[in-house]
Order: C-alpha cells, then structure tokens, then sequence
C-alpha cells in the first residue's frame, strides 16, 4: 500500500525542487549577465554609468524591500498564485522595455516593475520549497539554487548572441519570452493544504456510499419500500465494513443526502429552536398577529429536555447594536492592513533572539559576499594578468560553486552535524579567503583563491532555509523569509553605496 498524506521528502516535492531549479537558472544566469546589459543600456541612450546604474539600484530595491509583501500575500492566495503572477510581472517589465524611448521609462519597467516581480517569485517559492522537506530540505535546496550556477556559464554566451543578433531591444523582448517560464515554476507550487482536503473528501466517500451491500439505498430502508428484507438499521449497519462503528460526534453526510449516527442507523431529525421557528412561523403563524412572545411560548412548547441532546447544541442569538455594525464595517476595510503589519511583525519571530543574530548576520555577509566577486579581476589585472586569463578566474569560481553548493547540501541533511555550524564553517572559510586576496601575486595563487571562494562562498546561500526552519520553525518560515529579504534590502541600499566610495577612494 502506498503512502498517504503530503508527499514530504518525496514524490511532487522533487518536482517543486526541479521547478525551483529552473527558475534559478533563468533569474540567476540573468544576473550574472547584466554587465552585457548594462553597457548596452549605456550605449544605447547615451547616460552615464552612475546615472546608468539606477536601473539596477531600482531593481535589488524593490525585490528585496518588498519582500515581506510577496509571502504575506503567498499566505493569503497560496504560493503558485503569487509565484505565477510574479513571473508575468517580471516578464512584462522585459518586455515593456523594448518600447522604452527614455532611460527613466527603463528604470521604472525593468528596474521597478522587474524587482515587484521578483520578490513575488523568490520569497513564496522558497517557502513552499522548505514546507514540503524535511528531512532532505538541505538537498532540495542545494538542488533548486544550482540552476543559478548552470545559468552562469549557459546564460552570458546566448546574451552575447542574442545582443549580436537582435540588439538591446530585440535581446529584451526575447528574454521576457524566456522568463515567462517560470510560470511553469508556479503551477508546481501546489499547496500542502489541498492534499489534506482531498484525503478528507476521499474517506468520506468511501464511508458514506449510497448503496449498501445488497444495493439497497437508505431511504429504501426508511420507507419501507424494500419489504421483509433489512430494517433501517440493518441497512445502515451495513455501510459499516465488520460492523465497527465510526467515532462520530454528529454522525455522517452520505453522498445521497441523509444522515446516519454512529450505530449506523438512520439518523433522526430532531427539532431544534431554529428548525421549530422557522417551521411554526410559515405553518401556524401564516397571518397570524400573535406577538412574538407567544410565538416563543409556542416554541417552547415543543422542547423538552427529551429532544435536546446537548444544550450546548442551541445556537445562541447575538444582539448587534447599530454602532457596532458600523464599527465591524470600518474594521472590515482596514483589517487587511492590520493583518500585514501583524505578519510582518509577529512577535514569535522578531522576538527569537537566534534569529535576530542570524537576521543580522546573514544581511551583513550577503552585501560582502556579493560584491566580493567584483575584486578577483580588478586585482588580476592589477599584478599583471591579461583580461582573457583573468576571465578564466570567473569560470573557476562558477565551476567550484556548482559543486559547492551540492556539497553543503548534503552535509545539511546530516543528522550528527547542525545546519548553522556548517554555516559558520563557510562563512568564515568564505572570509578569511577574501582576506588572503591582496596579498596573492602570481596565477595559481589568484586560482586557489577563486577555487576555495567559489566552493565555500555558497554555503551560506544553500543553508539559509534549513537554518530559518531551525530557528523558527515551519510555521514562522514564510514570515523568517520576507523579513531576511527585506533586511538584505536595507543593507544592501546602505552598504553598497559606502563600499563603492571605498574602493573609489583606494582606487
């Protein structure tokens, strides 16, 4: 017999990795590509590189501050939702730049309506992602960001030719074709909460059939119509498989409406203080102008205490003022925005003292560790290496980051090793690395340096969700998500700037 319940660990949620896989490709090889695009931007309306930049400002802005909004928003219209309107938004800021005639028109499609587009993509589909693992959530992960690796040795050569064959314009309008795929990348987000409810329906279908064993349906058993053969009783029993009753508390809905109590007899309708209202209002008291009093005496005349199983059962009536009707209503329009603020807020979270240290951290690494990269060929050329083999030092560190990001995969998924020590093993062999590039001379030191850098720069980016789940569970994963990309944001937004004066400055 096969397993029942959410397929975690196995069977869709590969899907859901692979599908995450594809859309590391596409996103990641696009910005490892962007230097293409933004001499081509350059070129093309005559700017300068700062006033040029703006574009990509405006993009890592909007799809890290808008973070918080894409999981919030994943919560309420589930994952595939957001995730497939993402990549239509994404795909209409390539595409609508094709048309653009002005620089600020491109930075308001590409950069800002690109980077909305994005946050909506990669905050929920992590999130799912790290809801259907657990055990191999570290494996998964690995396998879904690899698609950024392959992408940055596949994507920059079909952007070089792209751009040779059709030009800025043409390349743009071809990669938003290319991008709308990831809407492929939404439609395997299914939601873990449809496979609970298609358990629920299946049983009870298979409990409740309408027919019974001798194809005899209950209200033949009720009414007598199939004479000297089972009595009501005998023709619900027999739905019941070895005679076991169900653990019922209000019996169960058959599929041909009629219900029938935990003896699997027919179940009796008894009158409840709805049921005679209504009754009594339309039979007896048809143009009658009895007052209401007398009607509820009349109503209380058919109760008894034989007839109510559970007081309990009686529905009370809620009395609502005018005022308090008004005051739902006002409560009704703002309750959207309250609830955003108590999702990006929650207490349970920001008040995790773990998390907040990693929040910090890891902002603070993703800044350094980004634009780390940038330094290996400045300083290549700067001990006298010639642009072509300072080129290679990129692939190597593509090459070793493939593998790396694998490796730190695995050792997730070890039980005896915790996710947040390997973390920090990366993270400080990532830095002390960067630390040793000033001081290289030659060649094969500069290919040491891209080797170790590109095997241990990924670990962070591959243990970001097994430490988030950690920390904070899965219940706080998608709120752990929005705040670390909107945290990233906000560093980023400060720290890249001052970064660049700096090397300005030494420059």
């Amino acid at each position: 017999m096969g397993k029942t319940g959410p397929p975690i660990d196995r069977g869709w949620a590969w899907m859901i990795a692979l599908g995450l896989f594809l859309k590391s490709l596409i996103n990641g090889g696009f910005i490892k590509s962007y230097g293409i695009f933004f001499s081509a931007f350059s070129d093309t309306y005559g700017r300068s590189a700062s006033e040029t930049q703006l574009i990509r400002s405006a993009r890592a802005v909007c799809a890290t501050l808008s973070g918080p909004f894409g999981t919030a928003l994943s919560e309420r219209y589930t994952e595939r939702v957001v995730v497939i309107v993402g990549a239509l938004i994404s795909s209409a800021g390539f595409i609508l730049a094709f048309f653009a005639d002005s620089l600020e028109f491109v930075i308001f499609t590409f950069g800002v309506c690109g980077g909305i587009g994005i946050s909506l993509i990669n905050g929920p589909s992590r999130v799912c992602l790290g809801r259907y693992f657990d055990k191999k959530r570290g494996r998964a992960n690995s396998l879904s960001l690899m698609g950024a690796s392959v992408g940055q040795v596949a994507v920059p050569p079909l952007i070089s030719l792209l751009m040779a064959t059709y030009a800025l314009r043409g390349s743009m309008l071809i990669y938003g074709g290319i991008f709308l795929n990831i809407v492929i990348t939404g439609a395997l987000l299914r939601p873990l909460k449809s496979y609970s409810s298609t358990e629920k329906e299946t049983v009870a279908v298979e409990e409740c059939s309408p027919h019974d064993a001798s194809g005899d349906t209950l209200e033949d058993a009720e009414t007598g119509d199939n004479t000297g053969s089972k009595t009501a009783k005998d023709a619900g029993a027999s739905r019941i498989p070895n005679g076991k009753h169900q653990n019922l508390d209000e019996g169960t809905c058959c599929s041909n409406g009629t219900l029938r109590d935990i003896q699997g007899s027919p179940r009796v309708d008894r009158p409840t203080l709805l049921s005679l209202t209504s009754t009594t209002s339309e039979e007896n008291f048809k143009g009658s102008t009895r007052s209401i009093t007398e009607r509820m005496r009349h109503v209380g005349s058919h109760l008894s205490l034989s007839t109510i199983e559970d007081p309990r059962s009686v529905p009370e009536v809620e009395i609502v003022s005018p005022s308090e009707t008004l005051v739902k209503r006002k409560c009704s329009v703002c309750s959207p925005l309250v609830s955003f603020i108590k999702f990006i807020f929650d207490p349970q979270v920001l008040g995790n003292p773990l998390y907040i240290l990693f929040l910090f951290s890891s902002s603070l690494f993703m800044v350094a560790n980004t634009n780390q990269v940038t330094f290996i060929v400045p300083r290549a050329e700067e001990i006298g290496i010639s642009r072509e083999m300072a080129a290679v030092l990129l692939s190597v560190v593509g090459g070793c980051d493939f593998f790396g990001r694998f490796l730190f995969g695995v050792l997730a998924d070890i039980k005896c090793l915790s996710s947040h020590h390997v973390m920090a093993f990366g993270t400080t062999i990532s830095s002390a690395v960067m630390f040793a590039l000033p001081f290289t001379r030659t060649f094969p030191e500069m290919v040491a340096v891209a080797a170790i850098f590109g095997l241990v720069g990924s670990s962070h980016a591959i243990l970001q969700l097994p430490v988030m789940v950690d920390f904070v569970g899965k219940e706080g994963l998608a709120k752990a998500v929005g705040m670390g990309i909107f945290f990233r944001g906000i560093f980023s937004s400060v720290l890249a700037p001052l970064l660049g004066k700096c090397v300005g400055s030494l420059c």
